[in-house]
């Protein structure tokens, strides 16, 4: 099974689902998928796609935790806790164009990604299909506290007080 999640962000994210779709109809998704879907439309003419607006936490981490693949948008907070249980993500960052997003948080965090730990994300569908086929690993880190945690703990601290 396939975890694919974009979060309860208030903007929709049509393309995250129309990427899902195509990407099926492509043959290059073969299994079931749930998908988190939040704010953005639910697809329901897909069978291999079972569509969840919400679900508890707990739920959430079992699915990731449970998934052969996890695919999310490129929120922090996927990215955390899918590394927190070593589970990398296929990130598809959302687009800064007032529809997905306001702003470019999202696509920052992915480079930031990118340049620190070499986890690439998918800004075009063509990315997105060559991830399915060559699924991201988890990096090898060298400390007892992975390094990629920290860093980005280092990098967010500033956003809590």
């Amino acid at each position: 099974m396939i975890f694919a999640a974009v979060s309860l962000h208030k903007y929709p994210f049509p393309r995250f689902g129309d990427w899902l779709k195509q990407a099926i109809k492509d043959g290059h998704i073969k299994e079931p998928i749930i998908y988190q879907h939040g704010s953005s439309p639910a697809i329901t003419d897909v069978p291999l796609i079972k569509s969840i607006r919400d679900m508890p936490y707990d739920q959430f981490m079992k699915h990731i935790k449970n998934s052969s693949l996890f695919i999310s948008h490129g929120g922090m907070g996927c990215l955390t806790q899918s590394l927190a249980i070593g589970k990398v993500p296929i990130m598809i960052p959302r687009r800064n164009d007032g529809v997905e997003h306001i702003d470019d948080n999202q696509s920052l965090t992915c480079k930031l990604i990118t340049d620190e730990f070499g986890i690439k994300s998918a800004y075009t569908y063509e990315e997105f299909v060559h991830m399915l086929m060559n699924p991201p690993k988890v990096p090898k880190l060298k400390s007892d506290k992975p390094k990629l945690l920290k860093y980005l703990d280092d990098i967010t601290s500033h956003l809590v007080d």
